[in-house]
């Protein structure tokens, strides 16, 4: 059985989305790729089943034996319980970024009765999704991961809404306390405006409030250490949140009307809450301001880093494309044809 699901970008509300605060977002034409096969149990190479994942450009490869995956299965999820009662920091809750696929057959397999699953599992895995840069790689290898895995194993094909559970179940492991906003867009598609787990269709051109992708490379911190070290420095109630409210609200709203005046300064606005909750490094910050001083706009569009240089991708409008190829050179970042 094969599967892939869609990548993403959020145009605003990144972080805010977390505290309940509005959200855009589209899918792009990126995808994460699955392909799951029940082999036959005289190909196994020994005579405990094995489940194999092959993904060498995005998990990496290993194995673990089928009858082991109750136990990982309970394993994770008590560590994720500890990290939400402030046990435990959000990278010790997987050991090694393969428990992420794992998970996600175990959540399957547990469905399955024990008499199906004498047999080995092998997943195989791609994406031409940059890798941990904002654009939702880890909630489309999921998704992908998931629907292949419940046709192989012959479980009745699962509602959007089921698929869109399974995938938040899996994500929470390396983002602690998702939105829900990566595994909905990823299984539904689409451009959105989503809050609280609710989302609802942008009626909006097909052109994007934003007009160029860089890539400044991939953060040094993860989503979940981002969501996580933001949630320190404010509180769910600080009145930042509104404020990134009223942000996207306008982005939405000028981009509806195509304002473009005003869509340039709710962008800017917006950058500059991401530069205060800390998610911007400065060497991203230099580059943005070089955007704005020649007429445009930019921010980050995703959970940005706090740490190092590099913030995964940031949105570009109003800057000539032969300017904006000269000055991501000098910076040596990759505009959208090249993104990796």
């Amino acid at each position: 059985m094969k599967a892939h699901a869609p990548g993403k970008l959020i145009l605003s509300g990144e972080h805010a989305v977390v505290y309940g605060c509005p959200a855009l977002v589209m899918a792009v034409q990126r995808h994460a790729n699955a392909e799951v096969q029940v082999r036959d149990a005289n190909a196994q190479d020994s005579s405990t089943p094995q489940l194999t994942v092959n993904a060498p450009t995005v998990l990496g490869s290993g194995s673990i034996p089928l009858h082991e995956l109750p136990t990982l299965l309970g394993t994770l999820n008590q560590r994720h319980a500890e990290f939400l009662n402030g046990q435990r920091d959000i990278n010790q809750i997987l050991d090694q970024d393969m428990d992420l696929a794992y998970y996600a057959v175990a959540m399957l397999t547990a469905q399955c009765p024990e008499e199906s699953l004498q047999t080995g599992i092998q997943v195989d895995l791609s994406t031409d999704i940059p890798i941990g840069c904002g654009m939702g790689s880890s909630a489309a290898i999921l998704a992908a991961t998931l629907a292949a895995t419940a046709g192989a194993l012959g479980l009745p094909p699962p509602s959007q809404q089921t698929w869109y559970e399974w995938t938040l179940a899996a994500e929470r492991l390396q983002h602690g306390r998702p939105s829900g906003v990566d595994p909905y867009i990823v299984t539904h598609g689409g451009c959105i405006r989503f809050q609280q787990g609710k989302a609802t269709p942008l009626t909006v051109s097909r052109n994007a409030p934003l007009e160029h992708w860089v890539q400044t490379g991939p953060p040094a911190t993860t989503t979940g250490q981002c969501v996580a070290e933001v949630g320190r420095r404010f509180s769910s109630t600080d009145a930042i949140w509104e404020e990134f409210s009223a942000c996207t609200n306008t982005i939405e709203a000028a981009w509806i009307s195509a304002d473009g005046s005003a869509l340039d300064e709710a962008i800017r606005a917006n950058h500059r809450l991401l530069c205060q909750i800390g998610v911007v490094p400065q060497t991203v910050q230099a580059f943005i301001q070089a955007i704005e001083s020649r007429g445009g706009s930019a921010k980050i569009c995703g959970a940005g880093a706090t740490a190092g240089e590099t913030a995964g991708i940031v949105g570009v409008r109003g800057v000539d494309r032969s300017d904006l190829e000269t000055l991501c050179k000098h910076y040596a970042y990759c505009c959208e044809s090249e993104l990796r």
